[in-house]
């Protein structure tokens, strides 16, 4: 049994899992949550980390030639005609560092001076400078306030750098 790179087409990474997965086959598709502003609201969304990707796992005697004609897939991922096997540390890197529903556990590393977005509530945003951290929960930030530098104590799920 080995993992394979299966490339989707252009937005179809769910589409192609669940057909995968309704034919029998054990899927792996990992997702990022990221932070975007709709309609002036924050809202939390997942997308894929690497997009247009999944990977399936292939057992030794399983029909894998279906794969390619699963709606929602373009093609297995080959190098010169033969199927490329990911490499099992890869993949256990991967899933190591993905929660059980296969959401990616990011590690934020902030400098200090750094420019964030201070984001309370989904609702309140502000810009402010990262000082330093406090633990893995918690930091401190400088943010302006009537013309004053006021630093404050926040936790780590309600910074976001600016890109």
């Amino acid at each position: 049994m080995s993992w394979i790179v299966v490339n989707t087409k252009s937005n179809c990474e769910i589409k192609a899992c669940s057909n995968l997965m309704r034919q029998g086959f054990k899927v792996f598709f990992p997702k990022i949550e990221k932070t975007v502003i709709r309609f002036k609201k924050i809202c939390k969304t997942f997308k894929p980390l690497f997009p247009g990707y999944i990977f399936v796992l292939l057992e030794d005697n399983k029909n894998w030639t279906k794969i390619n004609y699963t709606y929602g897939v373009f093609k297995i991922l080959r190098f010169s005609e033969k199927i490329y096997y990911l490499p099992s540390e890869i993949m256990k890197n991967i899933k190591k560092n993905c929660n059980e529903n296969g959401i990616f556990k990011k590690k934020i590393k902030i400098q200090k001076g750094e420019k964030i977005t201070f984001i309370k509530n989904n609702f309140f945003t502000m810009d402010a400078v990262f000082d330093e951290y406090i633990d893995q929960n918690r930091a401190f930030i400088f943010l302006e306030f009537l013309k004053q530098k006021v630093k404050a104590k926040v936790k780590m799920s309600d910074i976001q750098i600016q890109n």
